[in-house]
């Protein structure tokens, strides 16, 4: 399968941003997923790159945001920690709602729908349940 169209959750921050540009640059068409559309001013004038706001934990908004896309990263991460240690919605981190998102957008429960699915023991453990 050639890999055209990207959805990229967390596209705004600093890694993002530098692999956004990236693959902008490769000509690839690239959905960004932010919170604030106002954060990604740099991304929003690349011709080939789509700058969404979006809740990240809103499973019908992700579905219809994956919907057409042929590849999902999720660069989503903590920001302005109140408390040393903290793991606030930590299931947009591993991916939870991401990989049945995408399995639920590709109309397809295959493992193949999910790029995650070996990218670490949990998600793996998180696609096995929503993918398989």
């Amino acid at each position: 399968m050639k890999i055209e169209r990207i959805c990229i959750l967390g596209g705004s921050g600093f890694v993002g941003t530098h692999l956004v540009s990236q693959l902008a640059a490769r000509g690839l068409a690239v959905r960004v997923l932010s919170r604030r559309r106002e954060m990604a001013k740099e991304l929003i004038l690349l011709p080939t790159v789509e700058v969404v706001e979006a809740d990240v934990h809103d499973q019908q908004e992700l579905i219809r945001h994956f919907r057409g896309m042929d590849a999902v990263i999720n660069l989503v991460g903590i920001l302005h920690e109140s408390k040393v240690g903290r793991v606030d919605l930590p299931s947009a981190r591993r991916g939870d709602s991401i990989c049945r998102a995408r399995a639920a957008a590709t109309s397809s429960r295959s493992t193949s729908s999910c790029r995650a699915r070996s990218s670490t023991p949990v998600a793996s453990r998180v696609c096995a349940a929503c993918c398989t």
